[in-house]
């Protein structure tokens, strides 16, 4: 699973793990998980939470719809985010 796939990734796979598929007399299944470019969280952790984000109260610039389980980025408003508090030494006309 690549990036942001570590978020949700494992929680698709949840039932289709080898040993659980041979308990049900099926072939087959997944017997190992490899994360590329992702970051690592707890189970049962958000990525909201990970960042000290409190899920319920998202900031601006995340439109964060909890019962769809869906995020979306207002690109204009993480824009000033990321130069305000990401990049704030390195002069903002130079790249911002």
């Amino acid at each position: 699973m690549h990036s942001y796939g570590r978020a949700d990734g494992p929680r698709a796979l949840g039932g289709v793990g080898q040993k659980e598929r041979e308990a049900k007399g099926l072939k087959g299944g997944v017997i190992t998980n490899i994360f590329v470019a992702a970051f690592n969280s707890p189970r049962d952790t958000t990525l909201l939470s990970v960042m000290g984000m409190d899920p319920e109260n998202p900031p601006e610039w995340i439109d964060h719809d909890v019962g769809n389980h869906q995020v979306d980025l207002q690109y204009t408003e993480l824009l000033t985010y990321i130069c305000t508090y990401v990049y704030h030494r390195i002069p903002r006309a130079s790249w911002c």
